[in-house]
């Protein structure tokens, strides 16, 4: 089992971890910690990058109650040593963005009474999409409603807060909008987002995509 030490402090971006278990026959050579705060794959969000030691972390992902992370090589690390890590800051920044910008969208058309609610979340830098379900009003002006909301919001910077056990119901709340149930990594409040559009809203089979691009307001160094 990994301690999931990103859900209670997504913040820390460099300390030391100890290595419990190398498993080098693998394709990529996987290494497992006690803690971890690398953010591995999933729930709509890409994995850190960084290094762990002198070996650099090419891609994380959830195995059970495990983080499994893969590394270019293992040749330097022991079982049961501590050894530095990093975790590129600028691609966690860029990755909290998105997330963030992904959670305010569902919660701007949750609370409009448009009669649509969020059911998927796609939070891939430059792939960035919420999709709905229900009876839809017209798009454009659900299009523009969004786009005064959102605008209304990070002009306001409403803060982005961890709400609940974070290792058990854990959820991320913008501003006064609802609670909504997360495992990801986001911004502290969304006065961090520089850009966001909403470059789409459309209709994808019994669905209603709405497909956006975000960006940082600063580019944290990694």
């Amino acid at each position: 089992m990994t301690i999931k030490q990103y859900l209670d402090d997504n913040k820390t971006t460099e300390g030391f971890v100890t290595v419990t278990e190398i498993l080098p026959n693998a394709e990529k050579p996987i290494v497992r910690l006690e803690k971890t705060w690398f953010h591995p794959q999933g729930g709509g969000q890409k994995a850190d990058r960084g290094s762990i030691g002198s070996s650099t972390v090419l891609h994380v992902a959830h195995n059970g109650e495990t983080v499994d992370h893969y590394l270019d090589s293992v040749e330097d690390l022991i079982v049961g040593k501590t050894y530095p890590f990093h975790i590129e800051k600028s691609w966690r920044l860029l990755n909290a963005v998105y997330h963030t910008a992904g959670h305010l969208i569902a919660s701007v058309i949750d609370a409009e009474s448009t009669g649509l609610h969020a059911v998927s979340g796609h939070q891939w830098p430059g792939e960035g999409r919420v999709e709905f379900e229900g009876d839809a009003a017209d798009l454009n002006i659900i299009s523009d409603l969004l786009r005064t909301r959102i605008s209304e919001a990070i002009t306001k910077d409403l803060p982005v807060t961890v709400t609940g056990d974070p290792f058990g119901e854990r959820a991320i709340k913008i501003g006064d909008y609802p609670p909504i149930p997360c495992g990801g990594t986001h911004i502290r409040s969304l006065g961090e987002i520089g850009n966001l559009d909403v470059s789409s809203v459309k209709k994808k089979g019994p669905r209603i995509r709405v497909s956006y691009d975000a960006k940082p307001l600063t580019d944290d160094s990694a």
